[in-house]
């Protein structure tokens, strides 16, 4: 069926689609930078998550070629049934700007959905950025239909250097108010944190807003994330009630090339409106900018409006943010 659908396409927009390994990961980082070079990804972190699948999930992953070169990326991933009934499914894919055009955008998330519905898919889901209008068409005509935004931002950590001290200071006097303390795991006293970490962060990733469904990791999947090259205990902070962690804020460091994101922040639901979020995330933002960061990016969904007061009090300035829609495999 692969290669029937394969012939299709390149008879129809003159690609092919070549299946993705590990050992393309640093071929897909360039497609990125070539496609958006201020918003790359890494290469080792791409070569890392490759290899360590989640399990119960199926996924496909695609070299977009044209004249046997490669000129964009594509791939699709969901959940198994028994995880979610509904199976939603996300496909997402781009091309490099010589080769982008309306009519070839289409034929690859024509093939990706034709993909993933081979895999059960029912519900498409795609996230593209907020600022890329003829992609935004394509889906548009295509049958998608807005779903949700997420803002994104960046601060500056040496315009605001002096402030952000100041506040992760006041901060800081709060929390020891109501005996919390947030430091770097690393820091941490307890010899194996790593169980009470992951309790605090499932509980406030289930929280997070969605239209989809959030598929918590067990522990053992959660070890492995952390294992990723841009993961590190010296830049994932906590919150800590005593032994209880209550809050957590980590930054993302990509060892190659990228921006440093904050990868999470959350607060435990008996804690929050206490300003945990403000203090853990004002803590590991003054580390970056006494350890010479110069930027740091994150991204909020529009409904999120506690975290988006908070970005704003820390003087983040908005970038393009991200843009998901979604299509019914019905109307294939």
């Amino acid at each position: 069926m692969a290669s029937d659908l394969q012939a299709e396409i390149e008879t129809r927009a003159g690609l092919g689609f070549r299946p993705a390994t590990v050992a393309d990961a640093r071929l897909y980082a360039n497609l990125t930078l070539a496609h958006r070079p201020d918003e790359p990804a890494d290469p080792l972190v791409a070569a890392y998550r490759w290899s360590t699948p989640s399990p119960g999930f199926s996924r496909e992953r695609f070299v977009v070629e044209r004249a046997g070169q490669a000129v964009g990326y594509a791939w699709h991933i969901e959940a198994s049934a028994d995880k979610d009934p509904e199976r939603h499914g996300k496909v997402e894919a781009f091309l490099v700007p010589e080769a982008m055009s309306a009519e070839r955008l289409r034929a690859v998330y024509d093939f990706l959905e034709e993909r993933a519905a081979e895999h059960g898919v029912r519900i498409f889901n795609a996230t593209i950025f907020e600022d890329v209008e003829e992609e935004a068409e394509v889906l548009l005509e295509s049958g998608y239909r807005d779903d949700h935004r997420a803002k994104a931002w960046e601060l500056d950590l040496v315009e605001n250097r002096e402030r952000l001290l100041l506040m992760a200071s006041r901060a800081e006097m709060v929390m020891r108010e109501q005996g919390i303390e947030c430091h770097a795991v690393a820091e941490d006293r307890d010899p194996d944190p790593w169980p009470r970490v992951y309790e605090a962060h499932v509980e406030a990733m289930l929280d997070m807003p969605h239209t989809e469904p959030i598929h918590a990791p067990d522990f053992g999947e959660y070890l492995r994330w952390l294992a990723s090259p841009d993961t590190d205990p010296r830049w994932f902070f906590i919150a800590k009630e005593g032994e209880r962690v209550v809050g957590l804020s980590v930054l993302v460091f990509p060892p190659v090339q990228g921006n440093v994101w904050t990868g999470f922040t959350g607060v435990v639901r008996s804690h929050r409106r206490r300003g945990i979020a403000r203090a853990v995330k004002a803590a590991i933002l003054r580390r970056a900018v006494e350890t010479g960061v110069e930027r740091v990016r994150t991204d909020n969904d529009t409904t999120n409006a506690p975290m988006l007061h908070i970005n704003e009090d820390l003087g983040y300035h908005r970038l393009p943010g991200f843009r998901g829609l979604r299509k019914l495999a019905a109307q294939l």
